[in-house]
C-alpha cells in the first residue's frame, strides 16, 4: 500500500475499539451513579474490621473461644469507640465484645449458617450497621458479626470495588486487537480475490469480467461499475478493430486498380505516382496484418461460397480492365 492511501484498519479496528471502551466506561459510570442516587440506606461498616477481629480470637484452656488484645485490635477500638462484635465457630461456640444490640440477639448461635452480609442502619448513629464475614483465625474458621468503622458509598468506592471492570476492558481490547482483524480479513477476502482477477486482465484477454459472487454487498456496486467500464472498452475496441479491418479491405481494390493504371500509363508524371501507390498498398496490408494478429485464434465455420463471391468481387475490376485493353 502506498503511503498516504487511506486504510480500512483504522475505521474497522481502532475506531470500534475506542467506541467500545468509551461506551463501557460511560455505562459503568452511569449505573454506578444511578446506584448512588437510588441508595437510600445508611452507612456501611468497613469490612476491614473482620480480619483484625479474627486474628485476635484464640482458644482458651478449656477449648472455648477468647479474645486476645492485639495491637491491631487496640488500634481498632481507638478508631471506633462503639466497636462491638460476635465471633462464632461452626460448633456454635462464640465470644462477644462490646454492647451487642438486642436486634441481633436471635442470630447468636446461628451465625455459622451465614457467610457474607452487609446490614445497615437507616438512622444515625448507625449502631445497627454491621458486617458478616467468614474468616480464618488462630482458633479456626469463624463467622464474625461486627460493627465498627463506618464508611459511605461513593463513586470512587464503587469503581475500586468493581473488579470486573478491568477484565471487561481487557477482553474488549483483546477482541478488538486480535479477533477484529481476522474478521476484517475474512470479510474482505472477496476484495482480494477480485484484485487478483483484475491483475490477469490485459489486452489479449478481452471479454473477461470481475466476479461478483464473493464480493461484499457494499463493494458490489464498484465491481459492477468496473465490469461496465470493461464492457464499454471492449465494445469500443471491437468497433475500432472492425473499422480498421473494413477500411483496409475496402482500400485494396481501388489501390490495385490505381496501381494497374499507373503501371500501364505512358505519361512520365503518372508513372512517378507508382511509389506513392506502393506505400498506400503497404499501409493497407499492414492494417490487415494488425487485424489478423489481433483476431482471436479459435476454430470457426467459414462459408466458402460467400468467400469465393467476395474474392471474385475483388478481382472482377481487374479482369474487366485487362479485357478492355
Amino acid at each position: 500500500m502506498k503511503r498516504g492511501q487511506p486504510s480500512l484498519k483504522r475505521p474497522l479496528i481502532v475506531k470500534p475499539l475506542i467506541f467500545q471502551l468509551a461506551t463501557l466506561l460511560i455505562a459503568c459510570t452511569f449505573f454506578m451513579a444511578l446506584a448512588l442516587r437510588m441508595d437510600s440506606g445508611g452507612l456501611y461498616t468497613d469490612e476491614a474490621i473482620t480480619p483484625v477481629i479474627a486474628r485476635a480470637i484464640v482458644r482458651d484452656q478449656d477449648g472455648g473461644l477468647s479474645i486476645r488484645e492485639t495491637p491491631e485490635l487496640t488500634e481498632l477500638r481507638d478508631q471506633s469507640p462503639d466497636l462491638w462484635f460476635v465471633a462464632e465457630n461452626d460448633a456454635g461456640q462464640n465470644v462477644t465484645s462490646g454492647d451487642i444490640p438486642s436486634q441481633y440477639a436471635s442470630l447468636l448461635g446461628r451465625l455459622q449458617d451465614l457467610s457474607y452480609a452487609h446490614l445497615r442502619d437507616r438512622n444515625p448513629p448507625y449502631r445497627l450497621s454491621a458486617v458478616i464475614r467468614r474468616e480464618i483465625a488462630p482458633a479456626g474458621t469463624l463467622t464474625i458479626l461486627g460493627h465498627g468503622k463506618l464508611t459511605g458509598v461513593s463513586l470512587v468506592v464503587l469503581l475500586a470495588s468493581n473488579v470486573i471492570v478491568i477484565p471487561i476492558f481487557l477482553a474488549l481490547a483483546l477482541i478488538s486487537l486480535l479477533v477484529t482483524p481476522w474478521i476484517v480479513r475474512q470479510a474482505l477476502a472477496g476484495v482480494s480475490r477480485i484484485a487478483r482477477e483484475a491483475e490477469q486482465i490485459d489486452a489479449s484477454t478481452r471479454g473477461r469480467r470481475l466476479s461478483e459472487e464473493h464480493v461484499p454487498s457494499e463493494i458490489a456496486p464498484l465491481v459492477r461499475a468496473v465490469n461496465d467500464a470493461l464492457r464499454r472498452l471492449d465494445e469500443g475496441y471491437e468497433q475500432q478493430r472492425r473499422f480498421i479491418a473494413s477500411a483496409a479491405h475496402e482500400l485494396r481494390t481501388p489501390i490495385a486498380i490505381l496501381r494497374l493504371k499507373i503501371d500501364t500509363a505512358t505519361e512520365p508524371a503518372t508513372r512517378k505516382l507508382s511509389a506513392d501507390v506502393a506505400r498506400l498498398s503497404n499501409l493497407a496490408e499492414q492494417m490487415l496484418d494488425i487485424q489478423r494478429l489481433d483476431a482471436e485464434r479459435a476454430d470457426e465455420s467459414v462459408d466458402l461460397g460467400a468467400l469465393a463471391r467476395h474474392v471474385a468481387a475483388d478481382l472482377a475490376p481487374l479482369l474487366l480492365h485487362r479485357r478492355a485493353r
